[in-house]
């Protein structure tokens, strides 16, 4: 963003004025924070507490590039057949010079951050404060959905973080350009952002008038059309002709995309009620945050502030409308598109408040303040067992069998893993998340600490290692620290 930005003329407001500079200790807190949350990304990763979807999209860019395909080694389909996801083809190149995770945790951790700036800019412009606008953004990154997000491995949804923040500051400067680079962005990452471009251009319409209606209907139609593209003809192409299976997850609303409509257009009321059952009417309000005040501010006009909750709706309904309890938890990443958007109305409601005095500083602060407090309650602990401090992992006789176990295991193998241990030996041809694979694979690595972090986990994993080691057709290679590698004796 440049360091000098002239607010646009409102119809309301008379004519626009310069805004100052950016805070100088912005950039500074910006890195600090990006250089914090990757290394507390990388660390939990190498003390063993990352997770399957890392490793599924580890497995993902390792075969794009060493195979030519973005394999799910872990799901058996081609991932395009999940989500199609075109903007993330790029990751193969560094994959090429050197496959590891750690270029997935690094271009998630650079993407949230940046989504930093247009938020700080939009500040900026809106309040004349460059403190203000630093702790704005400050507010928005450390909202715990997106924290959350960031240590829950790697996703694309959670990438959609900065194209999100460029779209609703592309809207109100009212730029053509950044909207339109924003919306390819989006849709690259994920399908259904094509749904929220047609929110994003009543959005469009409504903050800057009927001037913007040709360039509004075309960015709708353009993102109603690839969604339906995607859904009912890309994705299903990728999956042998299978339909879009995340629908099943929609079973209530009729489990496909033409079932969803029929329930919509037969009780349209309670239709709109099912979004709101259960613990569902709390994820929103969660997402919120310590910008909850500020929100209900905004609504005090729609043109001039509130607009970006409607780009907000679309992404919220697919997420509340699902039957998995991930979807609508801010422990899971899929709430963090919604971050900056609903950072975007908290800022243009500061514009309600007394520009005079301090009212607008105290505003922000508290809004920083609450975001800190509700961080207390939800974000985990960066010590203990799988976390960025594990005091004495690395020299601990766990880490020494768990590393001794995966060098025994060759390249050319297939392996079922603990979850915890999938995205260390993920970048092979066969690889299962156990119990996958029990009964076919070459080789199977269980780590009993690696599982106490679930409950009931070691249990598990004893009763699994104890059935194991009565199998015929399998010898102990590695049995230390509660890590324990067997390999099948008997040809599959």
């Amino acid at each position: 963003m440049p360091s000098k930005l002239e607010r646009a003329p409102d119809p309301s407001e008379g004519s626009g004025d310069v805004v100052v500079r950016r805070h100088p200790a912005f950039l500074f807190v910006i890195g600090a924070y990006a250089a914090t949350m990757l290394a507390w990304s990388l660390l939990r990763h190498h003390h063993y507490g990352s997770g399957v979807d890392l490793g599924a999209y580890d497995s993902v860019f390792w075969n794009l590039a060493h195979r030519g395909t973005p394999y799910n080694g872990i799901e058996r389909v081609h991932q395009w057949s999940n989500h199609l996801e075109l903007g993330l083809v790029w990751l193969g190149i560094p994959y090429l010079l050197y496959a590891s995770p750690v270029w997935l945790l690094i271009t998630q951790t650079l993407a949230v951050a940046a989504a930093a700036f247009p938020i700080e800019a939009l500040a900026r412009r809106i309040t004349g404060d460059r403190l203000i606008s630093a702790l704005a953004s400050l507010a928005m990154l450390l909202t715990p959905q997106l924290l959350l997000a960031e240590l829950a491995d790697f996703h694309a949804a959670t990438l959609c973080v900065l194209p999100m923040a460029i779209l609703a500051w592309g809207i109100e400067v009212d730029s053509r350009r950044t909207v339109a680079l924003a919306a390819l962005a989006a849709v690259s990452l994920r399908e259904q952002m094509g749904l929220l471009l047609v929110a994003a251009a009543v959005a469009w319409v409504i903050r800057h008038g009927k001037r913007r209606a040709f360039e509004a209907g075309a960015l709708a139609l353009g993102g109603l059309g690839f969604f339906f593209l995607a859904v009912k003809w890309a994705i299903p192409a990728f999956g042998s002709g299978q339909s879009f299976r995340y629908m099943t997850q929609y079973n209530r609303l009729g489990g496909t995309a033409d079932g969803v409509l029929t329930t919509a257009t037969s009780g349209p009321l309670a239709f709109l009620a099912m979004a709101f059952q259960g613990d569902r009417k709390l994820f929103a309000l969660s997402i919120a945050s310590g910008a909850l005040p500020l929100l209900f501010l905004s609504l005090r006009s729609i043109r001039r502030a509130a607009w970006p909750l409607l780009l907000a709706a679309p992404l919220l309904a697919v997420q509340l409308y699902s039957d998995d309890p991930a979807k609508w938890s801010i422990h899971s990443h899929y709430g963090a598109p919604l971050v900056p958007l609903f950072a975007v109305a908290a800022v243009l409601a500061l514009a309600f408040l007394p520009a005079r005095g301090d009212a607008r500083a105290i505003v922000a602060a508290s809004w920083l303040s609450l975001v800190l407090i509700h961080d207390t309650l939800e974000v985990p602990s960066i010590r203990g067992p799988g976390s960025a401090i594990d005091a004495g992992f690395s020299r601990s006789p766990r880490a020494a069998a768990l590393g001794a176990a995966i060098l025994a295991v060759p390249k050319e193998a297939s392996i079922s893993a603990q979850e915890n241990v999938v995205p260390h030996v993920s970048r092979r041809v066969d690889i299962h998340a156990f119990p996958d694979g029990e009964a076919s694979d070459d080789y199977i690595l269980l780590d009993r600490q690696g599982a106490a972090r679930r409950p009931g986990g070691e249990q598990a994993v004893d009763l699994a290692i104890a059935r194991l080691k009565e199998a015929s057709d399998m010898k102990v290679l590695v049995d230390d620290a509660g890590v324990v590698l067997f390999k099948r004796t008997f040809p599959r």
